[in-house]
């Protein structure tokens, strides 16, 4: 991934109860390998990103889909959790 661009920022204080400010910025992004860059995060993190949908209250198949544990009690799961395991 690569990133460069600019910013420009103008600040005025014409009084001493008026402050006026501005602020443009152009960016150029180029993601070509995001999804490379991806994976390899996912590969590196996969145990600990596994323990996290574990504590939120999932189980995960030897597929690697995860699914809601109905054996944790619903005061104990995450808010997020339904969310989690249906994407």
């Amino acid at each position: 991934m690569r990133a460069n661009g600019w910013e420009m920022e103008l600040v005025a204080t014409p009084t001493n109860s008026l402050r006026l400010s501005a602020n443009f910025a152009i960016s150029n992004v180029d993601a070509s390998n995001a999804s490379d860059l991806t994976a390899a995060y996912v590969d590196k993190n996969l145990p600990q990103l596994r323990q996290i949908m574990l504590d939120a209250g999932a189980t995960i198949s030897a597929t690697n889909v995860a699914a809601l544990n109905a054996n944790v009690p619903v005061n104990q799961r995450s808010p997020y959790i339904n969310t989690a395991v249906a994407n």
